[in-house]
């Protein structure tokens, strides 16, 4: 296993792709080519969270990103459903499905998972054995901070061998190993700063310092969704949106140069890659 260093600089990159926010797919495969730009420029590598169906509907897209030397990861099973709202039968005819579309387009095995918003709780650890039997070696699915909506108080915050009985708890009989996105801990209080929105609103010198913290103890893994990256403008008009749409667009202009950023000076992985550290 991966010994930290605490001069290293090494950050996991991971990107969510999915169509539940999306107007229309043109636009998504126009911002992902413009991150795999970048990633190329910076010789970076990412782990990309992907939904069956985008799969299924751009397969030159996924084989773009797997040639370029990414991991290609299953987000959900086949649609963008959160596990709270899936039956035990449909997860596991979907992941299959997918695993089965992922298989075809590349011709590797994916041996990665994130849950939709992070959607993993006591009530839905049912997936993790079904995981296991799939193949599948790590899952990357709790946020370890309360955030009304998604996250898991209290798990830890390093990765670990997750226990199939309690998910806060590390079982050394575990084969899944989970990787928790990163929070920044302050007199013992967490703060969500692993990506996404927390990315647009916080200053890059702040979530610079909160790498640079983090980096003491672990390497910090964060995430991205394409419209991340943009300014909001291709995003369908759900409830949901218009409330988070604020959010979403506040100095979203300035994303991709801060991404840039990023990658220009940390040497972003992906989970596949550290792994094989």
């Amino acid at each position: 296993m991966y010994s930290h260093n605490r001069s290293s600089k090494k950050v996991i990159l991971t990107f969510d792709v999915e169509n539940e926010l999306f107007k229309d797919s043109q636009w998504l495969e126009e911002i992902i080519n413009k991150i795999l730009g970048l990633l190329d420029k910076y010789e970076r590598s990412a782990t990309f969270f992907t939904v069956g169906q985008i799969a299924e509907q751009m397969p030159g897209m996924i084989r773009k990103i797997v040639k370029q030397g990414h991991e290609l990861a299953l987000h959900g099973a086949f649609s963008h459903i959160t596990l709270d709202k899936i039956s035990k039968e449909r997860f596991k005819e979907g992941l299959e499905k997918t695993i089965s579309i992922f298989k075809k387009i590349t011709g590797e095995k994916v041996i990665g998972f994130r849950a939709p918003w992070f959607s993993l709780t006591e009530q839905t650890k049912w997936i993790l054995p079904i995981l296991e039997e799939n193949g599948l070696k790590y899952d990357s699915s709790i946020c370890p901070v309360n955030m009304f909506y998604y996250g898991v108080n209290n798990a830890p915050m390093n990765m670990y061998q997750i226990s199939m009985d309690c998910i806060k708890k590390s079982d050394d009989q575990s084969a899944m190993l989970e990787i928790p996105v990163s929070v920044y801990s302050i007199g013992g209080i967490r703060i969500p700063t692993g990506g996404g929105i927390y990315f647009t609103v916080i200053p890059f010198r702040i979530f610079e310092h909160v790498l640079k913290h983090i980096l003491k103890d672990r390497i910090p893994v964060i995430y991205f969704h394409p419209h991340d990256l943009s300014r909001g403008k291709h995003l369908k008009k759900t409830f949901r949106n218009i409330i988070m749409h604020p959010l979403r667009i506040y100095g979203s202009k300035n994303n991709m140069r801060k991404f840039e950023m990023l990658l220009k000076k940390y040497e972003c992985i992906s989970v596949e890659n550290f792994l094989s550290l």
